[in-house]
């Protein structure tokens, strides 16, 4: 097993990734694609694959590197670690976090961080095996009126991600549905 730095020849194999790791979400192809383009020409950005000899692809990991005062210096976000879903337990997501590690590490980065979906307790004991901590409580904003659309719209030339309302989100997020307890 090698790791792969991503081209934009791997996108198609990236796209299919990333839509499983937000499953909730729905992913325009031409605007991650440019998404994808952006993060490779990001010198603060990385992207590889874990990838076979025979060209067998196991997972995937992006991430950044920011400078943050609670750090006091040069941090490593991870923000997308997948491993195809018959290959977990074999090694795959360690080999990815460790060249995350590596690179965070030349890069003189204090620390890695990252976030996991609520539902992905699987990832979350993962994580914490491999050392991780947690350390906080994640949330989310959206900064535009457009991203509370059930569809994507158009916003002069660019399309916003479709996603769901607020509380089908909610209780994915939450592992839980919503039972409706009314008298009949």
């Amino acid at each position: 097993m090698k790791i792969k730095n991503a081209t934009i020849k791997d996108f198609d194999t990236a796209y299919e990734y990333i839509k499983k790791l937000w499953d909730y979400n729905t992913y325009d192809y031409e605007t991650t694609k440019k998404v994808f383009e952006k993060v490779l020409q990001d010198e603060n950005s990385f992207a590889f694959f874990a990838v076979e000899d025979d060209g067998t692809y196991h997972g995937f990991c992006h991430g950044d590197y920011f400078q943050t005062f609670w750090m006091s210096g040069l941090t490593c976000y991870v923000s997308s670690l997948i491993t195809n879903e018959e290959d977990r337990g074999k090694r795959y997501g360690v080999k990815l976090l460790d060249h995350a590690k590596k690179l965070a590490k030349e890069r003189g980065c204090k620390a890695i961080t990252l976030d996991s979906g609520l539902p992905r307790v699987q990832a979350h004991g993962f994580y914490e095996h491999y050392g991780f901590e947690k350390s906080c409580y994640g949330c989310l904003l959206y900064t535009s009126d457009a991203a509370d659309e059930e569809d994507s719209e158009d916003l002069g030339g660019s399309h916003i991600i479709k996603k769901k309302t607020k509380r089908k989100r909610r209780r994915e997020c939450s592992g839980k549905k919503k039972h409706n307890n009314k008298k009949k």
